[in-house]
């Protein structure tokens, strides 16, 4: 049985990927190419908002390499993934970042209410899908 973590485990906070293993960061880089997949994005769009070359990019979601943690950062920011804000998983994390380009582009007068429409769905999920410790 294997203490290596997976992409579930991992945590997506600067200080985390500052400390990450070389697996760790391997993982991360992974997880780069899911959430940029899930928002549609190139790794053209993604080389040019981050200033990280689509050849490494590439490298990294393949697992070919093991990114820098600053490369890391860089990449995750320019994904609009929080660093700096709560201690959720990397897949919670990545559930999030998935949402928030949605709520930014509902007019700001009305995300409040659409917000609070989706709070009973999630709620009924919650209740139908409880997480098993």
């Amino acid at each position: 049985m294997s203490s290596e973590p997976t992409g579930k485990d991992l945590v997506l906070t600067r200080t985390a990927i500052e400390r990450a293993t070389q697996h760790e960061r391997l993982l991360y880089g992974e997880l780069v190419g899911d959430l940029r997949a899930a928002r549609g994005m190139t790794q053209a769009t993604l080389a040019e908002r981050s200033a990280v070359t689509a050849r490494t990019i590439r490298n990294i979601e393949k697992g070919a390499v093991a990114p820098q943690a600053e490369k890391l950062i860089r990449l995750f920011v320019a994904l609009d993934v929080d660093l700096d804000g709560t201690m959720y998983s990397a897949e919670v994390q990545a559930y999030v970042a998935m949402l928030a380009p949605l709520i930014r582009d509902i007019d700001p007068e009305h995300r409040l209410a659409a917000v609070a429409d989706l709070i009973p769905a999630l709620s009924r999920a919650v209740a139908a899908h409880p997480r098993s410790n």
